[in-house]
């Protein structure tokens, strides 16, 4: 990585020189372009500072809310 970060309010790493998420710039890499408006990224493991790429997951939003707080 190499770029300084920091972690935000909400327990993300973010980019200290762009307050880019980290875990969006390592997902947009590992799929090899820009992740489209109404997508997220998921940490599978539930761990906001595990950001390797075998541990993100590109999702739609709705998928993603429905995954945390809809009914299971």
């Amino acid at each position: 990585m190499g770029r300084k970060t920091y972690i935000d309010a909400r327990g993300y790493r973010r980019f200290k020189d762009s307050d880019m998420l980290v875990h969006r710039r390592i997902a947009e890499q590992k799929v090899g372009g820009p992740i489209y408006k109404g997508n997220v990224v998921h940490h599978i493991d539930g761990n906001k500072r595990n950001n390797s790429p075998e541990n993100l997951r590109i999702m739609r939003s709705g998928e993603h809310w429905r995954l945390h707080f809809g009914r299971r």
